[in-house]
């Protein structure tokens, strides 16, 4: 008795790999945004086959294997106060926060279970010179 396998059947076409890869390829698309309309039109051609989360999943995967040749724009990133702030990790705020004070960042690592927002309140009492009502050593 042998078992023989059977080979799989691709998910996606030559056609539709090539429709996918020109979305990656296309100089017309600068943002995410724009590859994002251009995959939805493409979804709505398919009509039914896949869905623009499949495409726009496609399109991510062709443009890790294809060193460089295909390009997929990132939604960007939005923070949660809005703006165009890049997220920074509260490991880095302690790290500043040493650094103000003169301290070693081991001292005061245990200010990483504060939140964001009261180390951010920290770093901005810190840099305006404010005096801590205790000595530093």
């Amino acid at each position: 008795m042998t078992t023989e396998k059977k080979e799989k059947a691709p998910n996606y076409s030559e056609e539709q790999v090539k429709a996918i890869s020109a979305i990656g390829n296309a100089q017309k698309f600068k943002t995410f945004e724009e590859q994002k309309a251009a995959i939805e039109k493409l979804a709505e051609q398919w009509t039914g086959a896949k869905t623009p989360r499949q495409i726009l999943a496609k399109l991510q995967n062709l443009a890790k294997t294809s060193n460089g040749k295909i390009v997929y724009h990132k939604k960007v990133y939005v923070p949660k106060q809005g703006g165009d702030v890049t997220p920074i990790k509260k490991s880095e705020l302690v790290q500043h926060i040493a650094e103000l004070l003169g301290v070693e960042e081991e001292t005061i690592n245990s200010l990483e279970s504060a939140t964001k927002n009261v180390l951010l309140m920290l770093v901005g009492a810190l840099e305006k010179g404010k005096e801590l009502p205790f000595e530093t050593e």
